[in-house]
């Protein structure tokens, strides 16, 4: 029963008060049992004589033994034009105090607030795709991000199916700091950035534990479309959907257009000068992020800095004007399953020092020349990038003319299994590579490449380090013929010998086969080469055999100048029909 206290009295020197000003205080559903609980009064009344009744209606008690609540019984007008802001966290504070389990609003209305609204513990947010609009004029300077609604050391939260709008480079629809359990679902930000997850404002990375994170955030099928700023013809400056020293949090086919970036993790600053050493805690860790799409991204798709256990699956990501997915800095990261397209700073990457990267079953690609489809970032050029798997994917490259690539800067242990490429060239020469395997991948082309020296360069595998070029298919489609060489293989380690081990691949319709450089400064070292047990089309001696029936100029043996030697085991290496290919 909901609980009206009517004070009524008789005074026959004031002028009567109409009821329907009290009926005004009410909102609409409840206005018919209050005008039959006024009009009992009237009528059972015997006095003819002039009376005021002065009525107070105490809307928090009206509601106070309900479960749910409803904003408009607060004042909250939902017109697009009253302030409603003291009506709705009067609501949030009614249900915190009354400990009422459902907030709902009106049915696609839109609400105009012009400050933060403080959120509760335990509470249902019913938008029932009404609107809140945040009037960026109001901006609290106190906020580096500006929330429309602010979680502060709350838990067990759901806000389901409302709009949130503010068109403000700084605007969240929600903030969540040093919270747990809380739900976004089926809801949209327009202009603003739909969540930020963190710990409380000003910790630093040394603060964090997990008495001060988010624990279990949840964005579900939500919706976010960034504005433009015409004036400064720029995006949003901030990402959609960012999770900040959050332990245990999801996104979930959510669709995302137009931010500077898309979905993102924040555990440190992967940087190795600052938070980033592989010895340091990641402090952003049991992620999911799954069936999302997402494109016109300015930055990057999904991407994330020192992030550990992290599974990013089956999202579809395009035109990001930095990276797809990026696991910047992070531990026992799996991306699998995903389409990525034309992202200018590269489809897959790793940035910093990593550890126990997977990389299985997605199809990347790319219609612009030059771009990385995969490709690793490490300034720092040591041996603290670890463990990256690179396998069962297709890398495509689609434009008319050009290709794409995949490689970049060094790896302790990278292995690029079992995967397809079509006009991707592969480039891994960085200084300071050590185990590098390249095996059982389909690698073809029909073209020339172009700002290569090989269509596969791999190598400066340093410290006894070894590369592995194991049972590949290396196949030229057209008739085109090219002076580039398939294998380009530079070798330059001061202080050790590396193994190059190149076996079992079968080699058609090229020219020039293999390149074996030397480029060590120090004379003494000798780098050895084993290429044995592969399978070479004759067309790639076709042009180039001498007159003593051997094929040494396919394979050239280089050194950085005639003191440096070279170890070369060629053994068992067959033309297709089985004849043994001599070299001098």
């Amino acid at each position: 029963m909901h609980n009206c206290n009517f004070k009524i009295s008789h005074n026959e020197d004031k002028e009567f008060i109409p009821v329907n000003y009290y009926a005004s205080l009410i909102s609409m559903n409840r206005r018919q049992i209050l005008f039959k609980s006024l009009a009992f009064i009237f009528l059972s009344s015997n006095s003819l004589k002039k009376i005021s009744i002065s009525i107070s209606i105490l809307l928090i008690g009206y509601q106070k033994n309900s479960n749910e609540i409803y904003v408009d019984s607060f004042g909250a007008i939902g017109n697009g034009v009253a302030d409603d802001t003291l009506a709705l966290q009067n609501a949030f504070d009614h249900a915190h105090k009354h400990k009422s389990k459902v907030i709902n609003f009106s049915e696609n209305r839109n609400y105009r607030i012009t400050k933060t609204i403080n959120i509760v513990s335990n509470i249902i947010i019913e938008g029932k795709s009404s609107s809140i609009i945040l009037d960026k004029k109001f901006h609290d300077k106190n906020f580096r991000h500006y929330p429309i609604f602010l979680s502060s050391f709350k838990r067990n939260i759901i806000i389901r199916n409302i709009v949130f709008i503010c068109y403000s480079s700084i605007a969240y629809g929600i903030i969540i700091r040093s919270s747990s359990n809380v739900k976004i679902v089926s809801s949209k930000a327009i202009g603003a950035s739909l969540l930020y997850s963190g710990a409380s404002l000003n910790l630093q990375y040394k603060d964090i534990s997990s008495l001060n994170m988010c624990h279990n955030i949840l964005v579900l099928n939500c919706y976010g479309l960034a504005y433009k700023d015409l004036s400064s013809n720029d995006l949003s400056l901030d990402g959609c959907v960012h999770f900040t020293y959050t332990d245990g949090f999801s996104a979930i086919k959510n669709h995302i257009s137009g931010y500077r970036h898309g979905i993102s993790w924040w555990g440190g600053d992967a940087h190795h000068l600052r938070d980033g050493a592989l010895s340091n805690q990641r402090k952003c860790v049991s992620g999911l992020i799954e069936k999302n799409n997402l494109n016109n991204i300015k930055g990057g798709g999904i991407w994330g800095s020192m992030g550990q256990k992290i599974n990013i699956i089956s999202n579809n990501i395009s035109n990001c004007g930095d990276v797809g997915i990026d696991s910047e800095g992070s531990f026992s990261i799996f991306i699998h399953n995903n389409v990525v397209k034309n992202c200018t700073n590269g489809c897959i990457t790793t940035f910093y020092f990593n550890k126990s990267i997977s990389i299985f079953e997605n199809v990347v690609s790319s219609d612009i020349p030059g771009q990385y489809l995969f490709k690793i970032y490490n300034a720092a050029q040591t041996f603290d990038n670890k463990n990256i798997t690179v396998k069962k994917n297709v890398f495509t490259y689609r434009g008319k003319e050009g290709n794409a690539f995949l490689g970049g800067d060094n790896c302790e242990t990278l292995i690029v299994n079992e995967n397809e490429f079509f006009n991707t060239a592969i480039s891994l020469t960085g200084n300071n590579n050590r185990y590098i395997t390249i095996a059982n991948n389909i690698i073809e082309f029909n073209r020339p490449i172009q700002n290569s020296l090989g269509f596969i360069s791999v190598g400066n595998t340093h410290s006894n380090g070894s590369l592995y070029l194991i049972k590949n298919e290396i196949r030229m489609l057209s008739q085109i013929k090219t002076k580039i060489t398939v294998l380009y293989i530079p070798q330059s380690d001061y202080n050790s010998s590396a193994n190059t081990f190149i076996q079992g691949n079968t080699i058609s319709e090229f020219t020039n086969i293999f390149s074996l450089l030397n480029m060590s400064p120090n004379s003494e070292i000798v780098h050895r080469f084993y290429i044995e047990n592969n399978l070479i089309d004759q067309s790639c001696f076709a042009s180039t055999k001498t007159l003593d029936n051997s094929y040494s100029n396919n394979c050239n043996i280089l050194s950085r100048n005639k003191k440096e030697k070279i170890y070369l085991l060629w053994k068992n290496n067959k033309f297709p029909d089985g004849k043994i290919i001599p070299i001098d």
